[in-house]
């Protein structure tokens, strides 16, 4: 069956010799294979990721980071994902969401899947202090700089209206990546230029929230994104789009605030809800908090391992 499917989706690189790096992962003769992938149908256009999952003798499990819908597709790519995915040994995704709308996309049930927890990036699970409320409140957006996936010119067009124009406020994006310079660009076109800051890449996640109030995600998609579990942990509130796993963590007004489409309009109407109740931020921060900590796993490694051992294990 794999190597039919393989035929179907490139026919040319069955002819073709492994990859170094391929080689050596199969001389190291793995009892397991664990394919960590950023979205559910990279995979199927990775010629040499393909050959040696073809090649491999040993169970195969997929991590899946992320399912959106721009990915075209046509019925053969989809029978193919099908067959390749029912045949692993687990699928799993990082968010329940994930795994509807990639069951979605190729009209089938995978029995094999479930969803498990990234680990976070903070050794302390302490959370962060209050800011002043007399201090002017600061936006947050913790990302990569890639606009078509993270959302950052929709926010950037939101926080252009007069309304915003008229208020306090500061805009920090943490992040690198290719958009940096085209998001200059951006806020310079929409005038805001001494309100929104390019802040780089940081690696002290409590510190950015030692600084800032209030988590914005408006992306396109995700999975479930570490930056909206780490501000949970550290007590701040957040804005999301209801996108990939957001809404498993984030309910309105609860733990925060849920744009209902990844729209400017939509994510203008709940920045607007926020700031209506910027003095129960803390108060909201404290709850968030409470629910990242029931949902998080401690220990996602051994949960990881356990799954792969096919031991189960309780999170």
């Amino acid at each position: 069956m794999a190597q039919r499917l393989a035929r179907r989706l490139a026919p040319r690189y069955l002819g073709q010799r492994l990859e170094s790096w391929a080689r050596r992962v199969l001389e190291f003769a793995p009892s397991h294979l664990c394919v960590s992938q950023g979205s559910f149908w990279e995979l199927l256009t990775d010629r040499s990721a393909l050959r040696l999952l073809d090649c491999a003798r040993c169970p195969i499990s997929h991590v899946v980071q992320l399912s959106n819908e721009t990915v075209p597709l046509t019925p053969a790519i989809r029978e193919a994902a099908k067959e390749r995915y029912r045949g692993a040994a687990n699928v799993l995704f990082v968010a329940e969401e994930n795994r509807r709308m990639a069951e979605r996309q190729i009209a089938g049930a995978l029995p094999n899947a479930r969803v498990v927890r990234n680990p976070v990036n903070l050794q302390i699970l302490e959370a962060v202090g209050a800011r002043s409320t007399a201090a002017v409140p600061v936006l947050a957006c913790v990302a990569r700089l890639n606009a078509r996936h993270k959302g950052h010119d929709l926010l950037l067009e939101a926080l252009s209206a007069r309304d915003w124009r008229e208020r306090k406020w500061e805009c920090r994006f943490y992040g690198e990546g290719a958009d940096s310079s085209y998001l200059l660009d951006l806020i310079a076109h929409f005038g805001i230029t001494d309100r929104v800051k390019l802040m780089g890449h940081s690696d002290d996640v409590r510190g950015i929230w030692e600084e800032c109030d209030l988590l914005v995600m408006p992306s396109r998609m995700e999975g479930t994104p570490l930056a909206l579990v780490e501000a949970m942990i550290c007590g701040r509130p957040a804005v999301v789009t209801d996108v990939g796993g957001m809404t498993e963590w984030v309910t309105e007004p609860v733990h925060g605030f849920v744009a209902d489409a990844p729209t400017t309009r939509s994510i203008g109407e709940a920045l607007e809800r926020a700031w209506a109740q910027r003095e129960q931020w803390q108060g909201i921060g404290e709850v968030a908090r409470r629910r990242a900590l029931e949902l998080m796993d401690p220990d996602p490694t051994a949960t990881l391992l356990a799954i792969l051992s096919n031991r189960e294990r309780s999170t």
